[in-house]
């Protein structure tokens, strides 16, 4: 999936199933970024809750345009991991954070890129039913500019608990999968292969490209 940076994005709707709360989760995704970025600050992969929701206990994953790093954190600043591996641009990286038992770990190409111990429940705060953004902050702030394929949250299960070699092949919903999305090369507003058929409605002019990283 294209995200050109300029107002692209996509809004999973609200549900339930986006609850992690303080047990295990896994997000992941591949990132491949333009080699211009339409923000200066930071690049935004996903938020949880959208974009009136950024109460304390949403998880968001980033890639700092000043640092090239990604960062994982709350909205409370309770949970902050920033990783030291440069996020390259015009290159496929795979990206992912993942609590077990109580230790978040942020990883990059299936590296460990820092750690932190974090025990309180994410997506309850704001709603029972958290709501999902992907590709953007507001529309207009931390706008993704590049690639995004298949980004996936499990909730209940920590896929990745060591140093792992990245998928070499499309992702797949295994248990616990709430949402597997941007992984079409065609766009439709119902684009979740996890089983949950959450509804995406897509703003600007987001688009699908037949380009993934095990090409």
């Amino acid at each position: 999936t294209l995200f050109d940076g300029v107002s692209d994005y996509f809004d999973v709707a609200a549900s339930s199933d986006f609850l992690i709360g303080t047990g295990a989760f896994t997000l992941e995704a591949w990132v491949n970024f333009s080699s211009s970025s339409a923000d200066s600050s930071y690049r935004r992969v996903f938020m949880l809750d959208g974009p009136s929701g950024n109460t304390n206990g949403n998880l968001q994953l980033i890639i700092s345009a000043s640092t090239g790093g990604a960062q994982a954190f709350t909205n409370s600043g309770d949970l902050s991991i920033e990783g030291n591996i440069k996020i390259a641009d015009d290159k496929w990286h795979h990206v992912a954070i993942v609590r077990s038992g109580t230790t978040v770990t942020l990883y990059v190409d299936g590296v460990i890129d820092g750690t932190a111990t974090y025990s309180s429940s994410i997506g309850t705060q704001n709603s029972s039913q958290p709501r999902p953004r992907i590709g953007s902050y507001n529309g207009s702030n931390g706008d993704f500019n590049g690639f995004i394929h298949d980004l996936r949250l499990v909730v209940g299960t920590a896929v990745y608990t060591a140093a792992f070699t990245p998928p070499t092949s499309a992702l797949t919903a295994i248990t616990n999968t709430k949402l597997l999305t941007c992984n079409k090369g065609y766009l439709r507003h119902a684009n979740d292969s996890s089983g949950r058929n959450h509804f995406q409605t897509g703003s600007g002019n987001v688009s699908a490209i037949p380009f993934t990283p095990y090409d």
